[in-house]
C-alpha cells in the first residue's frame, strides 16, 4: 500500500476545536486526501470545520463514516472515553486511530483499535490565527512501519518537517513545550502587568523580546543569557528585589531564576 503514488487517504476528524478546526482547514486543501467526517459535540463547531474540507458534519458517533485514517482532537482527558465510544460502534472496521495530545502515550488507544498511534503538531492553535503549516514541526508515530508511512504520506502533504518520535520521546518533548511557550507567556503577563502597573506601555519591552528570542536560536541560550544574576551583580540584584518587595509572587521568581542563572553559569 503505496500511499505517495497519488490515491486519496480517507481520514475523519474527531473534535473541532482550535486544532481540529485548523486540521480541517489544512487536510481539505491537502492533495489526495479526502475528508469524509468531522465530529464534535457541538454540531455548529463540526459545521464551522467541515464547511473547509467538504465533509459531512456529525454531533453522534454513531452516525460517523468510515475512513482509513481516524485523527482524534479533543482534550487528554477525553481520548480515552472517545476512543472507547468509537470502537463500540465501529466494530467491523480497522482504521488507523491516532490521537494529537503531547502528554498521552499512544497505548492508551491499544485496548480497541490494533492499528493506532499518534499526530503531534508542535505548535499552539487559536481558531482565529492563521496558521503556516508548512513550517509546523510534525511528530508522528504508529504501532506498526506501514501505517508510520500511511502518517508520513499524509504529514508531508501539511508540513515540511517531520519527525518520528516515540510516546517517551513525545512526552519529554511536551514537557519543554510548555517551559519554552506557557511558562515563558506567563512570565510575559507578569512583566506586561508590572509595566502597567507603574504607568509604561510593555510595548516598550518588545524590541527586546524579539531579540532575546533571535539570539536564543541562533547562538543558542547558554552563550546569549545576560544580566546581573550572570555578571554576579549583587547590588543591581537587590535593588531589583526592593522594588519589587511588596510583589510576592514576582520577588519568588526573581529569586528563584537569579539563583538558577547564577548556578548554571558558575559550574
Amino acid at each position: 500500500m503505496n500511499h505517495m503514488r497519488g490515491d486519496n487517504i480517507t481520514i475523519n476528524i474527531i473534535g473541532a476545536g482550535n486544532l481540529g478546526f485548523h486540521l480541517a482547514k489544512i487536510l481539505g486543501d491537502a492533495p489526495n486526501v479526502k475528508v469524509n467526517g468531522i465530529y464534535s459535540r457541538e454540531l455548529k463547531n463540526a459545521l464551522a470545520a467541515a464547511a473547509y474540507c467538504e465533509a459531512k458534519a456529525f454531533d453522534k458517533l454513531e452516525d460517523f463514516p468510515t475512513s482509513e485514517l481516524v485523527i482524534v482532537a479533543v482534550p487528554d482527558n477525553e481520548i480515552t472515553n472517545t476512543v472507547e465510544e468509537l470502537s463500540k460502534l465501529n466494530n467491523e472496521h480497522n482504521p488507523l486511530v491516532v490521537h494529537t495530545a503531547g502528554v498521552m502515550s499512544s497505548e492508551v488507544i491499544a485496548p480497541f483499535y490494533k492499528r493506532y498511534g499518534t499526530f503531534y503538531p508542535l505548535q499552539t492553535f487559536t481558531k482565529t490565527k492563521p496558521v503556516e503549516w508548512n513550517k509546523i514541526p510534525l511528530c508522528i508515530d504508529a504501532s506498526n512501519n506501514e501505517d508510520k508511512e500511511l502518517l508520513k504520506a499524509v504529514g508531508s502533504r501539511i508540513s515540511r518537517t517531520l519527525y518520528e518520535l516515540s510516546d517517551k520521546q513525545r512526552e519529554h518533548l511536551h514537557v519543554c513545550a510548555v517551559l519554552a511557550n506557557n511558562f515563558v507567556n506567563h512570565l510575559y503577563n507578569l512583566t506586561f502587568d508590572h509595566c502597567k502597573e507603574i504607568e509604561i506601555d510593555p510595548s516598550i519591552l518588545y524590541p527586546l523580546i524579539q531579540l532575546t528570542t533571535k539570539k536564543a536560536i541562533e547562538n543558542g541560550p547558554h552563550v546569549s543569557q545576560t544580566g546581573p544574576a550572570v555578571r554576579g551583580d549583587s547590588q543591581s540584584i537587590e535593588k531589583h528585589l526592593q522594588l519589587i518587595s511588596d510583589n510576592a509572587e514576582l520577588t519568588d521568581i526573581y529569586k528563584l531564576f537569579t539563583d538558577l542563572i547564577i548556578k548554571k553559569h558558575t559550574t
